[in-house]
């Protein structure tokens, strides 16, 4: 008789990146993370700090010229700024992400979906970092689509109504330690936590970092050399070849560490974004507000919906400004505050064709409230009342990445020429990948890539699987979403990538 296959633990994933130590296999690990005598001892190495730049391209008044750009007023100060948003993300070692997961996952959100079942329709309001299957027994989890559609479907039904969408300032940066602390006791049915879960605790509110960036070359890259130096010699696929090799680079002024700095109402406060722990946490900090919420919104029928730190409330119309002052008292009962500039109202009702219309209230340069034919958007989608369509910055990101990532490939064979002393535009421009991952052909890729034992053996044991597929891209998202909403008009969106990409390649292969 054969054995059971064994089931992976859903608190466990191999990570690929490259951190301050080596990779570490499920058995090597789970009995540290299942023993909370070692976890209460445990010692956290410094995260992976590394920066992501968003380029934002908003409509902005300045020198009384309105036009879209990339800067804006400040509204505090006075000056002229930078539109990008600029999102610090932190990474563990892959021991310590393993704890941080292991006690997300087996422990906090486990206990946290009990307290949600405690209020009725509580769960259904909390959408984000959660798994809720598509269908009862389902092992497919729903996505932003689904709860998308489910909003808007529920602004068809009801007609005319009004729909407020509220964003939280720098979340994450702000949430306050001693709030966060109480909520995971109450989470935990505990006066006080735990040493294994205050060792925790510790470890990511008071936490250091090291920058990604100060370990790159003058070029952009790692020191290639060093790290297979460490590879080769050592076996270690890290940036140091021990916790020891580590401790004395920063001994010797070499690495150098850095400590929270995020300050909120003159006190320490926020957690690091990107730990498999800090979702859950999130959605645990924001728990007295999301029953406080609910209970005021069923009080007038209705609909609350929190996605990470987007808050969507559909209400009637003159329950308007009541749910505005009410959102926004909790938010600083939270020790939180809005960001003023996301905020919307929108205002559906039905159009003399007989169709819902969504109309947006917007503040003209006098302060003053106007109605504008503009759609509602929310998780990547722009709602109309009549139709559904993906949000026209999305589509325009895609093709900016389009455009840029053909120009990268261009440039390196431009290179390629001249290091070989080839003529200008004689080296053919295989486009393959790139038609991969920006046309209708990475929709229908399903490429295996075979890992051989030695690969695997490198890997130390790591669950590759040895038919890994990769597969997908934009197109695919798109259509998929399409399927879901069944919504037609969000397929016509992208009938002309394919010909916008030839267009592309055809000027860069001419040097354009």
């Amino acid at each position: 008789m054969s054995k059971p296959k064994k089931q992976k633990k859903s608190w466990y994933k191999s990570r690929r990146y490259l951190h301050l130590t080596e990779q570490v296999i499920e058995k090597k690990v789970y009995p540290l993370v299942s023993r909370p005598r070692l976890v209460a001892k445990h010692a956290f190495f410094p995260l992976l700090h590394k920066t992501l730049v968003e380029r934002r391209y908003k409509k902005s008044t300045i020198d009384c010229v309105s036009k879209r750009r990339h800067k804006k007023i400040d509204k505090k100060t006075g000056k002229i700024v930078s539109t990008k948003k600029i999102r610090n993300i932190y990474y563990a070692t892959h021991v310590d992400a393993n704890i941080y997961a292991y006690y997300a996952r087996e422990i906090l959100l486990k206990k946290y979906i009990e307290f949600l079942k405690k209020t009725p329709q509580l769960s259904d309001c909390i959408t984000a970092y959660r798994f809720i299957p598509v269908e009862k027994n389902s092992d497919k989890g729903k996505s932003s689509t689904h709860f998308a559609k489910e909003v808007f479907e529920y602004i068809e039904a009801k007609g005319e109504c009004c729909v407020l969408t509220f964003d939280i300032k720098s979340f994450f940066d702000h949430i306050s330690h001693k709030q966060l602390k109480k909520m995971w006791c109450k989470v935990l049915g505990k006066k006080t936590l735990p040493k294994d879960h205050y060792n925790i605790y510790k470890s990511i509110t008071n936490f250091s970092y090291v920058r990604r960036d100060d370990f790159r070359e003058k070029h952009g890259g790692f020191d290639e050399k060093r790290l297979a130096t460490i590879r080769n010699e050592k076996g270690v696929k890290a940036l140091f070849s021990s916790p020891q090799d580590f401790r004395e680079h920063i001994k010797d002024g070499k690495v150098r560490v850095y400590k929270n700095s995020n300050r909120y109402k003159n006190k320490m406060t926020g957690i690091p974004q990107g730990l498999p722990i800090s979702p859950v946490l999130a959605n645990l900090y924001l728990l007295n507000f999301d029953k406080e919420i609910l209970k005021r919104v069923q009080s007038f029928g209705g609909l609350y919906r929190r996605y990470s730190d987007d808050i969507l409330v559909v209400c009637p119309h003159d329950k308007r400004q009541e749910v505005g002052r009410f959102i926004d008292k909790k938010i600083k009962k939270s020790d939180l505050e809005m960001a003023e500039d996301k905020n919307e109202i929108c205002l559906f009702n039905y159009g003399a064709n007989g169709e819902l219309e969504c109309k947006k209230v917007i503040k003209d340069e006098n302060g003053e409230d106007y109605n504008a034919n503009r759609p509602l958007n929310y998780l990547g989608f722009e709602f109309y009342g009549n139709k559904t369509l993906i949000r026209s910055k999305s589509l325009a990101a895609y093709y900016r990445k389009m455009k840029q990532g053909i120009k990268r490939k261009v440039k390196r064979l431009r290179k390629y020429e001249e290091k070989n002393d080839l003529p200008k535009y004689s080296a053919t421009l295989y486009y393959r990948k790139l038609a991969i991952r920006y046309t209708t052909k990475g929709v229908k890729s399903k490429r295996r890539y075979n890992h051989t034992i030695a690969k695997l053996e490198e890997t130390k044991g790591s669950p590759l699987s040895k038919n890994q597929k990769y597969l997908g891209n934009y197109i695919s998202h798109v259509k998929r979403a399409g399927r879901i909403m069944g919504k037609p008009e969000i397929n016509r969106q992208i009938r002309n990538s394919n010909k916008i990409f030839r267009k592309y390649i055809a000027q860069r292969n001419k040097g354009e």
